[in-house]
């Protein structure tokens, strides 16, 4: 029998820490450790914050965006837990240094942890990409209760981010945010937000396609905060023992095609390829160790490779360098570091069919030293090849690089 799984929840005072308290005290898989204060206080029902971090699997936090990041720095500079964030009302820095955070530890964040909401999300996106900007405006609509601070909600910007990212743009060169006055006339491929405030309403969301003579709207409503809570327990499950990196609710439910994370929901033989481009949509391991490799972080690197990792360089066709195990894999890594005195893969195209994915790199370094292999100090690299990646439970099981 697998061990139960240790959850702490940060912030356990408010709304949804309380919520959270009562579904894991019913979950028999899981250890509820307590919770602590958001700013880690303990005392009168609550648990010191330090003890909880030394013993939690995974933290729950449901805070603010301040407190969030202040924690994701606290378990990255530790080491653990991992963590499931679900506070919104983020500066960009405060997610900037969650981001950072997560190069450290395995980090799950979403502004909805509704398994409704996320599903909702990817048909926003789908739908997107289907309805041209010329003839289809988007509008999100969102209400909430009156004591919710932050407007739009999280969940309206993500599904404002889904929507932009079904148009290939950045949401912040076309979203508005609220009109008041004469403002002119809408700009094609505007995606704006309306925000309602009023009574107990826990959450309702429209996304609204509208074209000249027909209105497309797609809506969730939230009937119960118990649902959040259930997601949330469902990506504290699936992130325990993940590789570092930042992940969402569609890396959870393996509804997201734009991190090509097909391995686990892969139900038949035949697995349609999926195709993508930006480092940002590779599997978050895959990410997380290029970003690391790129930043000569080792350790980082290492935190990404289960232990039996094999890997392979080829040249011309011939095994150049072979390794088996991690600890192998840390010598050549290590010496690789001090090889160049810089180094960048840049991801051209990928690919990714179930659990293997082959990206073609574009590699530029400068070496640091005469090399063996005849490569001299300050020389400059520039050339191309294909690194291929298989991941298994959340970890990189063999890399093939070919140059």
């Amino acid at each position: 029998m697998k061990p139960p799984v240790r959850i702490a929840v940060a912030g356990l005072r408010g709304r949804m820490g309380r919520t959270l308290a009562e579904v894991l005290a019913k979950e028999p898989d899981v250890a509820f450790l307590g919770g602590f204060g958001r700013d880690g206080q303990a005392g009168d029902g609550l648990i010191d914050r330090a003890t909880a971090l030394e013993t939690a699997d995974v933290v729950l936090d449901f805070t603010t965006g301040a407190a969030a990041a202040d924690l994701a720095e606290i378990c990255a500079a530790r080491g653990g837990p991992a963590l499931v964030i679900g506070a919104t009302g983020f500066e960009a820095d405060e997610i900037a240094r969650i981001d950072a955070a997560a190069r450290r530890v395995p980090i799950v964040r979403s502004g909805n942890f509704s398994i409704g909401m996320n599903m909702l999300t990817s048909l926003v996106a789908q739908v997107a990409r289907t309805l041209p900007p010329e003839a289809w405006d988007i509008e999100v609509v969102e209400m909430h209760h009156r004591n919710k601070v932050d407007a739009p909600s999280g969940t309206a910007l993500m599904l404002g981010e889904a929507a932009a990212e079904g148009r290939s743009v950045p949401l912040a060169s076309v979203e508005r945010r609220g009109r008041d006055g004469i403002g002119g006339e809408r700009p094609v491929g505007e995606i704006g937000f309306a925000v309602l405030r009023g009574g107990g309403v826990i959450g309702d969301h429209d996304v609204v396609f509208a074209a000249e003579d027909e209105v497309v709207t797609l809506s969730h409503s939230a009937k119960d905060r118990g649902m959040f809570a259930r997601g949330a327990l469902a990506a504290a499950r699936w992130v325990v023992g993940r590789a570092p990196g930042a992940y969402d609710m569609q890396d959870v439910l393996g509804a997201a095609p734009r991190h090509g994370s097909v391995a686990d929901r892969a139900e038949t033989a035949v697995v349609e390829p999926q195709r993508t481009e930006p480092m940002s949509d590779l599997p978050a391991p895959i990410r997380a160790y290029i970003d690391a490799y790129n930043r000569k972080d080792v350790d980082g690197m290492l935190a990404c490779l289960s232990d039996d990792v094999v890997f392979r360089n080829l040249s011309g066709g011939e095994v150049t360098a072979e390794t088996a195990g991690k600890a192998a894999f840390a010598d050549l890594a290590a010496f690789g570091a001090t090889a160049f005195s810089e180094r960048c893969q840049t991801v051209v195209h990928a690919i990714t069919v179930a659990d293997r994915t082959l990206v073609e790199i574009a590699y530029a370094a400068t070496v640091a030293q005469d090399l063996p292999n005849g490569w001299k100090a300050g020389q400059a690299l520039d050339f191309a090849g294909t690194s291929s990646f298989r991941v298994e439970n959340g970890l990189i099981a063999e890399i093939v690089d070919q140059s």
